[in-house]
């Protein structure tokens, strides 16, 4: 089967994960000097499809970005979408974001969610497993971690979590934007915590304790330019990644005794993986394939997580179905020396496997 070079040339920061031994880069109090980014940085962040699921203190920094944008208009945040998930619960946004990178991810480059000050329980766990997961379902997209936003009061647990984050990010090579920190320096670099060293807000950026000022808006504003540049600047540690297409080769089918990858049916609870470099045209060294799941068969409701390699099953799902129906969904997905992985999340039963591959990157 020959390939032929897709239309589409993509940067190779864009298509797989920052590596966990890589720099991470964190947007904090030091960053808001977007003004000596130069315009040709601008330019290229402002070329960048971003999605943030937000809610109140969301809103206040997209009108931080316009704001900007009147004000110069190399700011130009048309391509920002920053869309009003509402106050659902710390869990429930986390969910929603699951959920809306598989509905939206094709539409955007960068995608992130951001917690509100009133989340103060949420989990890090929680958190952490869902932005893995979804960094390996989709390792042709950026995902951006965050800090919760603080308030003019402390709080312990709110404290604990982005505690967590930074250090995750940092020893992990995440995208972080650390608007905690961002909110409790004020204009001079001075630090504002309570006696027990919980961060405080800076009273200057906020309207009411917890909401963002004008001011404070627009200095928020100012630190995701800075982090925008940084992700459209970085340079690729290989070179570009190039989307090579395939005619659809079907790789896996557990309905196929004969076949190489056949029989038996996935069974509720386990994980199997699949060598997938060499097969099908895909090469040894491709770092990513393009690929439709189709689930059939089922004999109890369930999901499917299809992820790179054989480490621990992230927590996203790839395929949701219902028991005797067949569904599908287009995906891309990282390799892992060649191989992925398929876990099946039915509590009970099994269901039947197909996939087939159109392309691969390398």
């Amino acid at each position: 089967m020959n390939a032929r070079p897709g239309a589409l040339l993509v940067l190779a920061l864009l298509v797989r994960p920052v590596p966990a031994a890589a720099q991470a880069i964190v947007a904090g109090h030091a960053a808001v000097d977007v003004g000596s980014v130069p315009d040709a940085a601008i330019a290229t962040a402002a070329s960048l499809r971003l999605l943030v699921r937000r809610a109140s203190v969301g809103g206040n920094i997209s009108s931080g970005l316009d704001t900007l944008e009147g004000q110069n208009a190399r700011y130009d945040r048309s391509l920002w979408d920053f869309q009003d998930r509402g106050n659902p619960g710390w869990q429930a946004k986390v969910d929603d974001f699951v959920a809306q990178a598989a509905i939206q991810a094709s539409s955007f480059d960068v995608l992130t969610m951001k917690f509100c000050y009133i989340d103060p329980d949420a989990s890090f766990t929680y958190y952490r497993d869902a932005l893995l997961g979804l960094e390996a379902t989709y390792p042709s997209k950026r995902f951006v971690w965050w800090t919760i936003p603080i308030e003019t009061s402390g709080n312990t647990a709110r404290q604990a979590f982005n505690d967590q984050v930074r250090s995750y990010a940092i020893a992990n090579g995440k995208l972080l934007f650390d608007i905690a920190d961002i909110e409790c320096y004020n204009a001079a670099g001075l630090k504002r915590t309570d006696s027990s060293g919980r961060e405080l807000m800076q009273p200057e950026w906020t309207s009411d304790g917890g909401h963002l000022s004008s001011a404070g808006a627009v200095r928020v504003a100012r630190a995701l330019w800075w982090l925008m540049a940084q992700i459209g600047g970085l340079t690729p540690t290989a070179g570009p990644l190039q989307l090579f297409t395939l005619a659809p080769c079907r790789i896996v089918d557990t309905r196929d005794p004969t076949g190489p990858w056949g029989a038996p049916a996935l069974v509720a609870g386990g994980t199997r993986a699949f060598e997938i470099g060499g097969r099908c045209g895909v090469p040894a060294d491709a770092t990513a394939v393009t690929l439709n799941v189709t689930v059939t068969g089922a004999t109890a409701a369930g999901s499917l997580t299809v992820y790179p390699g054989t480490g621990p099953t992230p927590g996203t799902d790839t395929v949701f179905f219902a028991a005797g129906r067949t569904r599908a969904n287009n995906a891309t997905i990282g390799l892992v020396d060649g191989v992925l992985s398929v876990a099946d999340r039915q509590a009970t039963g099994t269901v039947d496997l197909i996939v087939d591959v159109s392309g691969y990157f390398r």
